[in-house]
């Protein structure tokens, strides 16, 4: 794998406080397959894979969720959760919110 520089690269203390997850929720992704870089520093995290790993909009959602809103989401309602939350939960949860909104909207 190859990285332009190490400023690419992030470390799992840097990692964990940018995705707001515990010790346990980084192992999690570390079994699921998160991309990681072994150098003589120790592992590193290229900032643009775990991007695109993490935050991939999901096939055949509605076209006004994005990358940057799943993101938000699972950086606000993670910590509020034990088990780790994918693309897939911040999606359920943009939607649930969503159809609320519109049910509230419709009551006026």
């Amino acid at each position: 794998m190859h990285v332009s520089s190490t400023s690419d690269l992030l470390t799992p203390e840097e990692l964990k406080a940018w995705r707001r997850i515990t010790d346990e929720q980084y192992q999690e992704l570390l079994r699921r397959g998160m991309p990681v870089v072994h150098t003589a520093a120790g592992d590193r995290h290229p900032k643009g894979e775990v991007y695109v790993w993490y935050f991939a909009v999901p096939p055949g959602v509605p076209k006004w969720i994005t990358p940057e809103q799943i993101e938000d989401t699972l950086r606000v309602w993670q910590p509020y959760y034990r088990q780790l939350l994918t693309a897939l939960d911040a999606l359920e949860i943009m939607v649930n919110v969503r159809n609320l909104l519109d049910l509230m909207m419709s009551q006026k």
